[in-house]
Order: C-alpha cells, then structure tokens, then sequence
C-alpha cells in the first residue's frame, strides 16, 4: 500500500497545483475569465469530428506544441507564443523566478533566445502526459529538449502546462519548466 502511494502521490500534487493555480489564476471553470471562455458547447451528438478533436486535449494540445516546436526551429517566437493565452494573467516559472502576462512572457523569451533560427536551436518535446482536469482545463507534463550548438550545446528538462479551451482552442495559462541538473 505504502509503495503504490509513493508512486501516486507526487502525480496527484501536480494534479491539485494545477487546478489551485487554474482557480486562482483564472477562476474556477463555472467562472472563467469572461473574454476567453469557450463558447456554449453543442450536444456532442451535433459536433463534427474536426469539432471533435479540437475539444479533446489529448489530440489539440500535442497538436498545438508540435506547432510550437516548428515555430520556434524556425527561429518564429511570435507564432511560438500563440500556444500562450494571450492575457496579462498568464504565469511562467523557471529557475525561481515568476514571470506574469504574456507581454513580459515574449519579452523573455526574446531576450534570451534571441528572435533568429541560429540562435534559438532546435526544440522538441516529449514524452506528453495529459490529464483532463474538467471539460476546460488540463495538465500536461513532460521533457523538453533543446539543442543550442555549439559551445552552449544540448540542455533538457521537464515542464508541467496548464491548459484553458478557449474561443481560440487549448491555450497554456500556467507554464512551470524547469532545467536537469547538469
């Protein structure tokens, strides 16, 4: 009994993180922010099957990360961001430091990267756990790995995103990353 909650109980920290964060962030999902709630859902019965996926979080959100990986390969941090509610309440954690909005969010990220191909290396995701946490939100947990070239060359690490189904599809309004330990 001991062993199988040692196992669970990390996971459903995370799972609770996430909705605290998702309720605090942004209301609880019978109170969303009211510019990005989705709009009322038809019976299920009357949706296409485009319609479809595009709700389930285990089809739109790798689908909007493999957008993100091809953005940033190609050096585009401005299409990169679109998989981020573009809202000044969006978080971001890394290295102990909060970043908040979205602004402030593509400002860091271009100055650390850069905004050119050569300089933002190549990255790609991996290893994508989702977990639905209600019909509106949902946590996604894996590895992120990023080849700079050169003398900066490979660093890797994990992430846990909190996901919002908005008017505009699944959007992160939570991103924790964090760096392996080299």
């Amino acid at each position: 009994m001991i062993s199988v909650l040692s196992r669970v109980a990390p996971f459903a920290v995370v799972v609770l993180m996430a909705w605290l964060i998702a309720t605090a962030a942004v209301g609880t999902p019978s109170h969303p922010m009211p510019s990005q709630s989705p709009s009322p859902s038809p019976s299920p019965e009357h949706l296409t099957a485009r319609e479809k996926r595009e709700r389930d979080p285990q089809v739109a959100i790798p689908t909007v990360m493999r957008l993100q990986e091809r953005s940033w390969n190609r050096g585009d941090v401005a299409t990169f961001m679109t998989g981020y509610l573009n809202s000044p309440d969006i978080t971001y954690t890394s290295a102990g430091v909060v970043v908040r909005g979205y602004d402030t969010l593509m400002k860091r990220y271009t100055t650390k990267y850069g905004g050119n191909r050569r300089d933002m290396g190549t990255l790609r995701f991996e290893n994508l756990r989702i977990t639905p946490l209600g019909k509106d939100y949902a946590l996604c947990v894996g590895q992120w790995f990023l080849d700079l070239g050169g003398k900066k060359g490979p660093v890797d690490g994990v992430f846990s995103l909190l996901w919002q189904r908005t008017v505009d599809g699944w959007k992160i309004i939570h991103d924790h990353t964090s760096l392996r330990a080299q």
